[in-house]
């Protein structure tokens, strides 16, 4: 029956093999050819779908390495069998769904029920940096619209827990409770053994629910990808700062990259922006979109990036050009809540303070676009010398920023130190990794 259809995909690996076709067009390949099958008969749907999914396992196999998952496939990938909802999850990430794309997401499938809820390890990623993990809730008689994690650990089988750099989680503030969440945990050191628990706490909007669900998954140990490491050790100067550039990390689930900032630059580096990988061809992977961005501190820090591990660019180069910096003379912020004045700033663009519903709230002179994923400030000294932690820090409308504050129990004025603000400094740097 599929005898004609086997010929042709024969015929054309030959020709993919014998010469190379851009990334726009493989994929332009991929969605025509299903565009086809969806244009079939009804008679010959059947043989048709075959030969479609025969098409795609081809060329990935041909193309293995150098694959750009672009949108468009990977709405292609989510139309699989059981995988619409981990490619939900995933599909800000191109590194991620090249990782699936090519056979590293593992399978578990375990389940344990307490308190009338079920927690299913549908699958996971692992590779020697992080551990991506993705599971479900279910209940019969309970809803489960509040319920999320309140802890996540992995043990061995002697229940000794594995330690942790960084945990986030995705998809949990979904309403839609038959969805598929995600949990990815950053290693300290690679996973050496074969059998693990995963560990979960959860809890019911504020409240914690006793128990913990425990279900064991095995390893694979050949579908467990190993990092390479590119050495730069390199130091750029961008108006005046230097900026050093240590390693980078590739991992089939992100790409870190270390960087220093010595205490001699005049200035508070706050964060590289547009960092990111690009080739030859002006494909880029850029930092995570969903999940840990960076850890360290103002001196030494690690950015992760979306991975290109499975491609195979000719060029590829480590480029960033616009930096958030401010002058370290020029990092305090004095402010007088009970008169609603802003006494000392670095600049104009920190405009305004006033009180709103319990809430000290600054705002920016205009709207700028990176103001969202800032957190100006974590803590401030009171009158009297006392620090302060802050414990939450919010957000409204597009320029406003601040955190809980009572005027009444409060001295004035008090002393903020800024960890962020909207002030750059520009450069062209451009590495190349190989």
């Amino acid at each position: 029956m599929y005898e004609h259809e086997e010929k042709k995909l024969s015929e054309e690996k030959q020709k993919l093999e014998e010469q190379s076709m851009p990334h726009h067009r493989l994929d332009e390949a991929i969605l025509s050819g299903i565009e086809k099958g969806k244009r079939a008969s009804r008679k010959n749907q059947a043989a048709r779908a075959w030969a479609a999914s025969a098409a795609v396992v081809l060329i990935l196999g041909v193309f293995a390495g150098s694959l750009r998952m672009s949108n468009d496939f990977a709405r292609l990938v989510s139309g699989m069998p059981g995988m619409d909802k981990i490619v939900e999850l995933v599909r800000m990430d191109k590194g991620l769904l090249s990782t699936i794309e090519n056979d590293y997401l593992q399978k578990a499938g375990g389940s344990d029920e307490h308190r009338g809820i079920t927690v299913t390890l549908d699958s996971f990623i692992l590779d020697e940096e992080q551990l991506v993990l993705f599971y479900s809730f279910d209940s019969k008689g309970r809803t489960l619209e509040e319920v999320h994690s309140s802890k996540i650990d992995i043990q061995t089988k002697e229940g000794n827990s594995i330690p942790f750099t960084t945990l986030s989680y995705g998809g949990e503030n979904l309403n839609d409770k038959e969805e598929l969440f995600s949990s990815t945990i950053g290693l300290e050191k690679p996973l050496k053994e074969r059998n693990y628990e995963f560990v979960l706490h959860l809890k019911d909007g504020t409240d914690e629910i006793s128990g913990e669900w425990r279900i064991p998954f095995t390893i694979d140990p050949g579908r467990v990808g190993k990092t390479k490491t590119v050495h730069v050790d390199k130091t750029f100067i961008i108006e005046g700062q230097k900026i050093h550039v240590g390693q980078v990390r590739v991992a089939p689930t992100r790409t870190a990259v270390s960087f220093e900032f010595p205490s001699s630059n005049s200035m508070r580096i706050f964060n590289i922006e547009d960092l990111r990988l690009v080739d030859e061809n002006g494909d880029t992977w850029s930092k995570i979109a969903n999940g840990t961005v960076s850890t360290g501190d103002f001196d030494k820090i690690t950015y992760y990036l979306q991975s290109n591990y499975f491609e195979n660019p000719e060029q590829l180069y480590l480029a960033f050009n616009s930096i958030r910096a401010l002058d370290k003379d020029r990092l305090e912020v004095v402010v007088d809540p009970v008169e609603e004045k802003i006494i000392e700033a670095p600049d104009e663009r920190l405009a305004s303070v006033k009180f709103q519903d319990d809430l000290l709230m600054f705002a920016w002179d205009k709207d700028y676009e990176q103001a969202n994923h800032m957190n100006a400030f974590n803590s401030y000294v009171d009158a009297n010398g006392t620090k302060h932690d802050l414990q939450r820090f919010v957000k409204t409308g597009e320029d406003e920023f601040g955190f809980p504050y009572s005027k009444n129990e409060r001295l004035s004025p008090i002393t903020l130190e800024l960890q962020d603000y909207p002030s750059w400094i520009k450069g062209n740097v451009k590495i190349p990794l190989q």
